[in-house]
């Protein structure tokens, strides 16, 4: 994929899923999105490690199993930079040179050291550039390992817009996904 395409494909789908975020309440309790910024950041980590732990334990999802868990936890860590990128009305920039840098750094390494490079871009000083390199890192991960993401990110999102407890009254009753 070229990297205008890429550029746009990115742009489009964060400000789809943002959008869909938001209608179903899932900004609601961050009314200054800064203030959201860390706590999504350690969500975006979460999807890392539910991909590991599938990954290690050579797992089924269990929302959609005809992908492999670390498959589709890997497209949620997708969605949820994403959902990041249309938060801030992020910009992608220079996606083709991020995209090789990822591709370069992590060629050879193990899926766990992979999955590793996600963590530590995310973690960088910038914020808004470590999510850019963090999405173009997940990307590179999948494709390293012969993962669709992009078909498993439409059929997550589609499951989700179905789930009960993807919505807001059931998020924030005892037990559920409210933060």
């Amino acid at each position: 994929m070229n990297h205008v395409h890429m550029q746009k494909k990115l742009t489009k789908l964060a400000t789809e899923i943002h959008a869909a975020n938001v209608k179903v309440g899932w900004w609601n309790d961050w009314p200054v999105k800064e203030a959201r910024y860390k706590t999504a950041m350690m969500l975006v980590v979460s999807e890392i490690v539910e991909a590991m732990e599938g990954y290690r334990k050579n797992l089924q999802d269990d929302h959609l199993p005809q992908y492999r868990m670390f498959e589709v936890e890997l497209a949620d860590t997708l969605i949820r930079l994403l959902d990041l990128v249309g938060a801030f009305e992020l910009k992608f920039y220079q996606v083709e040179s991020a995209y090789a840098d990822a591709l370069q750094r992590m060629q050879g390494e193990a899926i766990p050291e992979q999955l590793f490079s996600i963590v530590k871009t995310a973690c960088a000083r910038q914020p808004f550039a470590a999510i850019q390199r963090a999405t173009m890192a997940t990307i590179a991960v999948a494709d390293l390992n012969n993962v669709d993401i992009w078909t498993i990110v439409e059929a997550k999102r589609a499951y989700n817009a179905t789930r009960l407890d993807h919505k807001a009254e059931a998020r924030s009753k005892p037990g559920g996904k409210a933060f």
